[in-house]
């Protein structure tokens, strides 16, 4: 996937990866094939429209996301 992906493709890769503890934007990065400074939009688009939401950190201080509850 060559163009910047959605905040849809976002959503469900966000849905495809099924980890309820949270994941990366790498983690998304990865699913989706780019890299997760593309993913900064989309990300931020998705939790404006409250599909996802700031999980806390990881281990690393990498930012965990995840599916919104609502």
């Amino acid at each position: 996937m060559a163009d910047t992906p959605t905040a849809d493709q976002v959503v469900q890769a966000a849905q495809d990866l099924d980890n309820p503890s949270g994941f990366t934007r790498a983690q998304l990065a990865e699913k989706l094939g780019v890299k997760p400074m593309d993913l900064q939009d989309p990300v931020k688009e998705a939790r404006q429209s409250g599909r996802l939401e700031k999980a806390g950190q990881n281990d690393e201080g990498k930012g965990l996301f995840r599916l919104s509850s609502s």
